[in-house]
């Protein structure tokens, strides 16, 4: 058997499974990972300070996966940012009831509600916090 029989059949033999995979996938998974894709590069550009194309890219997660509640995290942190505060405060709380595990989010919540007067929101939002991570020292 030739050298290039030989590797056109391991291409296969290799791509078959991975083909397979991905068409295996629902539609569902598919937008997951298309919205996962679009925060990776948002992220990217809030640290560059891209606020303009990050806000857009997270729209786009949103659109792709409207449970990625790192978008409307990214989107929270613009929005506080640009200095809208209300808009920040409204994006930072569907994070949290999209992902009440995190305790970024809370932490994140509880600085914008400080920000604002919000002093029963700012207890609410640091107390949920310090459940998740009672052993940091910033929250005790």
């Amino acid at each position: 058997m030739n050298l290039l029989r030989r590797v056109k059949i391991l291409l296969i033999v290799c791509l078959i499974p991975w083909v397979l995979a991905y068409t295996r996938n629902s539609d569902h998974e598919r937008k997951q990972y298309r919205s996962t894709r679009y925060i990776v590069d948002a992220t990217l550009a809030l640290v560059l300070e891209d606020l303009r194309t990050a806000e857009i890219l997270a729209h786009r997660a949103i659109s792709a996966d409207p449970n990625n509640s790192a978008a409307y995290y990214i989107l929270a942190r613009i929005n506080a940012y640009k200095g809208k505060m209300s808009d920040a405060y409204m994006y930072a709380k569907k994070s949290t009831e999209i992902d009440p595990d995190n305790y970024y989010y809370w932490v994140f919540l509880g600085q914008v509600c400080d920000y604002m007067g919000m002093k029963d929101c700012v207890e609410e939002a640091y107390w949920h916090a310090f459940v998740l991570n009672p052993n940091n020292e910033e929250l005790a």
